[in-house]
């Protein structure tokens, strides 16, 4: 539905449905009278803060850098408004012009964050992949959101080359990066991740682009959090790899 989607919006919208799974926290609990409601909370620093950064893991797989034509692209965006209007349930959509393309998850976010505020809108953004109502939205205003969301998301689109399925080097190296950074990173900070139901990477990567996919996210941890806690840690245990290493940037 639109409005599940405009939940997701902020993390769906780069990596398409392969972070449908990691992104399930941001949908609406049923019920609800607004479309979505930030959670803050008291932030948990723990130990071990000044020891971390991302930057400095070290990838273990090299990825080649994709290249897309301006042609490619702004057919992408084309096929993607398409998308868009028909999810909002927009008939007559306008035409809207791209002020820029978002060069990362975390810009997209912050971008479509500014973007709604300037239509009113009480959005913030968690600077990674998510963007948050506080306070939430009526749903009186459920219809005019979904057009601000379409005008918004056709001026910052993604850079296609973010929203194309992972190739299985790219499974493996996220895989790697949650294993040897992203779990001890967030267990160091006072979040311990189980991890009692890890597949191996062999079994994860081998199922991950078939109907047997194993539903193993860790960073869902990430997004479980209060939003000044993804704010604290945003750039200390991002919840995927750098994009230099992601992107062969």
């Amino acid at each position: 539905s639109s409005r599940g989607l405009r939940a997701l919006i902020g993390a769906s919208a780069v990596l398409g449905v392969l972070l449908a799974g990691a992104c399930a926290s941001h949908k609406e609990d049923a019920g609800e009278s607004s479309i979505h409601v930030a959670t803050e909370g008291a932030v948990t620093p723990g130990a071990g803060e000044g020891e971390w950064a991302p930057e400095e893991w070290e990838p273990t797989v090299h990825i080649e850098p994709q290249r897309v034509t301006d042609a490619e692209r702004n057919q992408h965006r084309e096929e993607l408004m398409a998308r868009r209007a028909q999810e909002y349930g927009l008939e007559s959509p306008p035409e809207v012009e791209l002020i820029a393309w978002a060069q990362s998850m975390g810009e997209h976010a912050d971008l479509m964050a500014e973007c709604l505020q300037k239509a009113g809108f009480p959005a913030v953004s968690n600077g990674v992949s998510g963007t948050y109502f506080d306070p939430g939205v009526p749903e009186s205003q459920s219809d005019a959101l979904d057009l601000a969301y379409y005008v918004c998301d056709a001026q910052y689109p993604i850079e296609p080359r973010y929203m194309q399925d992972w190739s299985q080097a790219q499974v493996g190296l996220v895989y790697d990066y949650w294993e040897e950074y992203f779990i001890p990173c967030m267990d160091a900070h006072g979040h311990t991740i189980d991890d009692s139901h890890q597949p191996s990477r062999e079994a994860y990567v081998a199922a991950f682009h078939t109907p047997e996919r194993i539903g193993w996210w860790p960073n869902d941890a990430f997004q479980r959090l209060s939003l000044d806690e993804q704010r604290v840690l945003k750039d200390v245990c991002p919840p995927y790899p750098p994009d230099s290493a992601m992107y062969g940037e």
